[in-house]
């Protein structure tokens, strides 16, 4: 790796670049949050044409995989209720 390999990055660098265990719980609650949107898109892709009448049930899908859960962090609900803001 990069970060590790000495002669590519001195050791302060490396320090500043390394993530936080806190950092990499975002990162994963990101990707997480994140499945909806590229199942959306994998569909999408895979579609000739898309009519119009499709899309606000899609939206309502993506919508709807977005609800505030009881154990949800300050990040995924802050997250979640600005996506469903932007979608509606």
């Amino acid at each position: 790796m990069v970060l590790v390999n000495q002669a590519v990055i001195e050791k302060q660098k490396r320090q500043q670049l390394e993530l936080s265990s806190e950092r990499w719980a975002i990162l994963e609650a990101t990707c997480q949050l994140l499945e909806p949107f590229a199942a959306l898109t994998k569909y999408l892709e895979a579609e000739s044409y898309l009519f119009v009448s499709a899309v606000q049930p899609l939206i309502k899908d993506v919508v709807g995989s977005l609800n505030v859960n009881a154990g949800d962090s300050d990040y995924a609900v802050s997250f979640k209720e600005t996506a469903v803001n932007e979608l509606l």
